[in-house]
């Protein structure tokens, strides 16, 4: 069994700044939630039933109507939610987007992250296909790489102190992007128009999933707070306390920060201290051919490619696969992640969708063009084949990396607060998908620039040089 929440002394304190503390750096006042402690005082009238009170995606008030027992207990979420959002203002802001765009549940992948837990006691090994087998572990990258691997923890690894505390005091001001669903899918249905937050968030719909933009600092606080109030993940507080995921955040590419100079530390030892031992990657030479040839930095163009994974107990990333042929490393700092895998041989049995074209803004939306209807944890009866699969599970620990090939379908839920270093790579097994990446990530600057047909046609031009140097390029990986 795999409890949810956090464990004593696994993770590490998510600070909470106590109420009267709370004030903007900058002095701004608090609007938004006070706007929202407004909306629970004012409530007048009898009670709604529970479903209408979700629905609303606010608590009212107690009034003098009612079973006074379920008066207790409505006083009781009230003053819970008074101090969640005098501890954390984002955490109001969620909740008031999710009103204003009338979404009344959870997402489907989070109930059924929340009906496992009760039914399972969060035992991934009960999954409805026809095996799970736990993923190899080892002291190094295997030679033959064609499966995940899970890469045992080592003291002298560097990440291991970036927890959430770290970034929320190193990168605090900086801006990151987290979503209610991951990763956003081109097929989502949108939730509502855009909304404006204040206190330096905004809220945008993203092909479909609605995205939220915030200071690190103040996502820090908002897992901080879920985890001292919530943070057994349950499915009826969820438009309460709801689950936000940051996915693909770099902190990196900030010239003169301190995560710069951490990423300019690993560079110079050959990108040899944060990868797991044994890996083989030349990601870094291709890219400084196609940049060499543009005149562009390719320290920059690589230091996009290592990002940031943050979120609260309950986060859950849909089944997908990696685009651009792109194999990953997932290097656990903090808490607990559960990640399941399935070969590309199975990938028929996934009914995979993603005809549709990639978004010309993929690196910025997070979007994946292969992507899975199949909900891991509660199958559709309309989907059969699904139970004909063969699945890998891994629980990575802090200090484990979990490596995966291209092709590879991967789901994962975080069962603790989680912070996660991730590294998309490619090698001689993969090359032609570096090509695939650049092309995608400097698309929009060449079309904003020369008009689309000109800058697609010179881009592309970049491209097959670099393809044509891949095929001159005889070097082994680990030279």
């Amino acid at each position: 069994a795999l409890p949810v929440g956090l464990a004593s002394g696994a993770v590490d304190q998510v600070p909470v700044v106590p109420a009267k503390d709370r004030q903007h750096a900058d002095g701004r006042p608090r609007q938004r939630e006070e706007s929202f402690l407004g909306i629970m005082n004012s409530w007048a009238g009898d009670e709604p039933d529970e479903e209408a009170e979700v629905g609303a995606g606010v608590v009212p008030a107690p009034t003098s109507a009612g079973d006074p027992r379920r008066k207790t207990a409505t006083d009781k979420r009230v003053q819970d939610m008074r101090e969640a959002v005098l501890s954390s203002p984002v955490l109001a802001q969620m909740r008031l987007l999710l009103a204003e765009g009338r979404i009344d549940k959870p997402p489907p992948e989070y109930v059924s992250f929340c009906q496992h837990l009760a039914e399972e006691q969060g035992d991934f090994r009960r999954l409805q296909v026809a095996e799970v087998v736990d993923v190899c572990r080892a002291r190094k990258v295997p030679d033959s790489f064609k499966e995940p691997v899970v890469v045992e923890a080592r003291s002298t690894w560097r990440p291991r102190r970036w927890t959430m505390a770290f970034w929320s005091y190193e990168c605090g001001e900086q801006v990151c992007r987290c979503f209610r669903r991951y990763p956003p899918f081109a097929t989502d249905a949108p939730d509502a128009p855009d909304a404006a937050g204040t206190d330096g968030g905004s809220a945008q719909s993203v092909s479909g999933a609605r995205a939220f933009d915030m200071r690190v600092d103040e996502f820090a606080k908002y897992v901080g707070v879920l985890r001292d109030m919530e943070p057994t993940c349950s499915q009826e507080n969820y438009l309460v306390f709801p689950r936000f995921f940051v996915g693909g955040w770099c902190p990196f590419g900030v010239a003169g920060s301190e995560a710069r100079s951490l990423w300019e530390e690993d560079l110079r030892s050959g990108r040899k201290l944060w990868a797991p031992p044994g890996l083989q990657d030349l990601t870094d030479r291709w890219v400084k051919m196609f940049c060499a040839a543009m005149n562009v930095d390719w320290k920059e163009t690589l230091a996009s490619m290592d990002r940031m994974q943050l979120g609260p107990a309950g986060s859950v990333s849909r089944l997908h696969v990696e685009n651009a042929s792109a194999h990953t490393w997932h290097g656990q700092i903090q808490g607990r992640r559960a990640f399941v895998l399935f070969s590309p041989k199975d990938g028929p049995n996934l009914y995979p969708g993603g005809a549709c074209e990639e978004s010309q803004d993929r690196g910025q939306l997070e979007e994946r063009v292969r992507r899975s209807a199949v909900d891991v944890l509660r199958p559709s009866k309309g989907l059969p084949k699904f139970r004909d699969c063969r699945a890998l599970l891994a629980i990575l620990e802090p200090g484990e990396i979990l490596v995966v090939p291209h092709g590879w379908w991967l789901y994962s839920v975080t069962l603790e607060p989680s912070a996660t270093l991730t590294r998309r790579f490619w090698n001689m097994a993969n090359k032609d998908g570096i090509c695939e990446e650049l092309e995608a990530m400097y698309r929009e600057n060449f079309e904003s620039q020369e008009g689309a047909e000109e800058g697609r046609a010179r881009l592309r031009t970049y491209i097959e040089k670099l393809r044509y140097k891949q095929q001159q390029d005889y070097s082994s990986d680990e030279d």
